[in-house]
């Protein structure tokens, strides 16, 4: 049974979207033009009128299609600001994996921060990770001998073997 890969119209996750495509193109060997066929087939609205203002030339490479619908689409296009309101109020969702609130904690932080390196930027995600789980979880994870030293992506670690092993989650 083949899955279709759904189209894009400017809304949603351009990222996700791009991704599933490339992946789809790699499974059906597709490469070059016939890849960036492939991407542009998949697109409607908006996300075509991206695709149709490139040159001839740019209509036959992938990369320069994703380029173009990154700039346009990628919810961090948003301002800094609103990057920064949406952290200040992101919670964890209630059937949200620890490792994807991570992800999109650090995407955030990436938005809100670009100039600041790898480093600076995981140290802020942490931040707002904690923030962003459960108050227990909270106390759970600051009590943990390396919590000093730890990562975002050690914590959401120890936020999901914690929620295996405790029955107060």
């Amino acid at each position: 049974m083949e899955t279709k890969t759904k189209t894009f119209d400017g809304t949603g996750d351009v990222k996700a979207f791009i991704e599933k495509v490339s992946i789809h193109s790699a499974l059906k060997g597709y490469d070059g033009e016939k890849a960036a066929q492939n991407l542009a087939s998949k697109l409607e609205g908006r996300a075509f009128d991206v695709y149709m203002r490139l040159s001839a030339a740019d209509k036959k490479k992938a990369k320069k299609i994703q380029s173009e619908l990154m700039k346009e689409f990628e919810c961090g296009n948003l301002d800094r600001e609103t990057a920064i309101l949406e952290l200040g109020k992101r919670v964890r969702s209630p059937n949200e994996s620890a490792q994807t609130f991570a992800y999109k904690i650090i995407e955030l932080v990436k938005l809100a921060y670009p100039a600041f390196d790898v480093n600076t930027q995981k140290t802020i995600a942490k931040d707002y990770f904690l923030r962003g789980v459960h108050p227990k979880m909270q106390i759970a994870l600051k009590s943990l001998p390396c919590f000093i030293e730890a990562d975002i992506d050690k914590l959401a670690k120890e936020t999901r073997d914690n929620e295996i092993t405790s029955s107060w989650y």
